[in-house]
């Protein structure tokens, strides 16, 4: 096992100490997968370090989480995809008109960041949400249905991707009925967004076909804008065009922003919270059996799955000003890293934090949807998604259970890392 470290860096003229805790980097293929047991180190040995590979600081303890997350004003969100390579003029000059979710409330601070949010808040209430059950829960079983003489099923590809690209888009009112199309989209968006700070192991070309991909996606958006605006719907975006005074009205790069954003969050979020809390319950088999046997306790499950392996495993933030963040003196202007993942798995706050217990009395307490003024706006979207695709799992396929011999892997991602595939047995 690895030890922490003491780097003697400059700052600003000063010495300043920059403990280092070397063992952790989200980005390895092995913590990709199952971060937490480092992390688990991390929080009793050097609850606060430099990343010297990320250029940022990390912050491991469920408190320190809280106290960065409710304090927008130190904490910046200007900086939300982190220190990143600049990308070649190949990706820069393909990506002429620039890049749609560069310009979204999640990179924004009050009071830009109330004005947009309160645009888009109430498409997000749990009232409003409710009336798109029934379809969402009809989406689910006609993927069971196309899988079911299978045998088998991807929950990322067969079914969580679908499942949750599909809801959203008939939700938003989007003609996407391309799926492979639409999920090329999103992955080439969350690699730009959150690119790893020394750029991907990859060609120019390959790099250039992902900003033409973005390209598509720009193109798509503001064709959808152009035909909303001469529509008399009343869908979830002709609506967001509409809302708010003559001073308050959406710019177009803000709509399509906004949008990207929406759509990103609400599929990537969406699809990694089903597989993660699905393998999570079939890798313990009394788990599944209670939940078949108690389907009443899905919206407890869910919640201990959030806080267990949810999909996000931090967010970043810029402070404004020097700090003190657990003991660790931060100067103005540094990246963090906020890791959510540790911050769910502190013992402080969670006895036996790597247990699945969905009796546990601070359930709520997670952080795995950030917090305040950052609290992800699509949580109530995802969590009523999940709980509509556990009950059509376990009322369908009572049996499932994980097919053996599969190698899991996941993009290099530290906020969000996908998992590329995961199959089960039906029968």
């Amino acid at each position: 096992m690895g030890t922490p470290s003491d780097q003697e860096v400059i700052v600003g003229g000063e010495e300043d100490r920059r403990p280092e805790f070397s063992e952790f980097d989200p980005l390895t293929e092995d913590q990709r997968g199952d971060p937490y047991p480092v992390l688990a180190r991390a929080r009793h040995e050097r609850a606060v370090f430099w990343m010297p590979a990320h250029g940022m600081w990390c912050v491991t303890r469920h408190q320190d989480a809280l106290d960065v997350l409710r304090d927008p004003g130190t904490y910046s969100s200007r900086n939300m995809g982190g220190n990143q390579a600049d990308p070649p003029d190949g990706f820069q000059e393909t990506l002429a008109h620039g890049f749609p979710t560069r310009i979204n409330f999640a990179g924004m601070d009050p009071p830009e960041h109330t004005r947009l949010r309160k645009l888009v808040q109430p498409a997000f209430t749990p009232k409003v949400l409710r009336q798109y059950e029934s379809d969402f829960g009809a989406i689910a079983d006609s993927l069971l249905d196309a899988a079911e003489p299978e045998g088998e099923i991807d929950l990322i590809g067969g079914f969580g991707g679908p499942f949750a690209g599909t809801s959203i888009t008939q939700m938003f009112g989007l003609a996407i009925h391309d799926p492979h199309q639409y999920e090329r989209w999103i992955a080439a968006s969350l690699a730009v967004m959150f690119a790893p700070p020394g750029g991907y192991d990859e060609t120019l070309d390959e790099t250039v076909k992902r900003a033409e991909t973005l390209v598509e996606v720009d193109e798509y958006l503001g064709g959808l804008i152009e035909e909303k605006r001469s529509s008399a719907s009343d869908d979830f975006l002709s609506t967001l065009m509409r809302s708010g005074d003559d001073d308050q009205v959406l710019t177009e790069s803000e709509l399509k922003g906004t949008l990207c954003l929406l759509l990103l969050a609400g599929t990537h979020t969406t699809s990694n919270l089903i597989a993660n809390m699905t393998m999570n319950l079939l890798g313990e088999r009394e788990r599944w059996e209670a939940v078949v046997e108690d389907p009443e306790t899905i919206p407890a499950v869910v919640e201990e799955s959030l806080r267990l392996c949810g999909p996000s495993r931090g967010v970043y933030r810029e402070t404004t000003k020097e700090v003190e963040v657990g003991g660790q003196r931060i100067p103005a202007g540094e990246a963090i890293y906020v890791c959510l993942a540790s911050a769910n798995h502190d013992e402080a706050v969670f006895p036996h934090p790597d247990e699945f217990d969905p009796t546990r009395p601070n359930l709520s307490s997670h952080v795995a949807m950030s917090r305040w003024t950052h609290f992800c706006l699509g949580a109530p979207l995802a969590k009523m998604s999940a709980r509509i695709a556990l009950n059509a799992f376990v009322r369908r396929f009572p049996g499932m259970e994980m097919i053996s011999g599969q190698k899991l892997e996941w993009t290099e991602n530290a906020i969000q890392p996908k998992l590329l595939s995961v199959r089960v047995s039906l029968r």
